[in-house]
């Protein structure tokens, strides 16, 4: 039976996050040391495979490169302060006296 989106609200949870938790076990088919997990790896092993033996090291490094950034580009919703978080982490600021 499909969820409304004010289910859960009789219990005083605001709508979101009674959704929110109810599809909470979704996330966790793909944890670490699970049959599916070993699956995606496996498949991603044969695909880098693939592309070294076709495509050769570098063309393939720039194409996982390429993969990378978009992941980036795509997955971090305020690249600013992503930024700074790192740059601050790594190099940080001098307390002045």
């Amino acid at each position: 039976m499909a969820q409304t989106e004010f289910e859960g609200t009789e219990r005083g949870e605001e709508p979101l996050k009674a959704a929110a938790a109810q599809s909470e076990p979704e996330h966790k088919a793909l944890r670490l040391g699970t049959p599916a997990a070993a699956a995606v790896g496996a498949v991603c092993g044969v695909c880098v495979a693939i592309s070294l033996l076709a495509a050769g090291f570098w063309k393939t490094l720039f194409i996982a490169l390429l993969g990378a950034a978009g992941a980036f580009i795509g997955g971090v919703k305020d690249k600013g302060e992503w930024l700074k978080r790192t740059v601050n982490r790594l190099f940080p600021p001098k307390n002045s006296p």
